[in-house]
């Protein structure tokens, strides 16, 4: 996660503090101060929307969609409309 304002990053610690009890393993995303934007190249933009057969989402994105998808029913929309 990147943050803009020093008060995010201690936001951002305490909220990751607060749900490792929830895992068996350490969460490993780290806050990191936001530097500068790249847009990435057009053909990884929306990979997943547009490539759902793809193998990389097959085996990668797919298991973790359905994770939030179980966890956050109420919430989860997978293409963000």
């Amino acid at each position: 996660m990147y943050w803009f304002r020093e008060e995010q990053e201690s936001a951002f610690a305490k909220a990751i503090s607060t749900l490792q009890p929830n895992f068996s393993k350490p969460i490993i995303t780290k806050a990191l101060p936001f530097e500068r934007f790249k847009l990435n190249d057009e053909t990884f933009l929306a990979y997943y929307k547009r490539n759902p057969e793809a193998p990389f989402c097959r085996r990668y994105i797919d298991p973790k969609m359905k994770l939030l998808e179980r966890d956050f029913k109420e919430i989860f929309d997978p293409f963000l409309k």
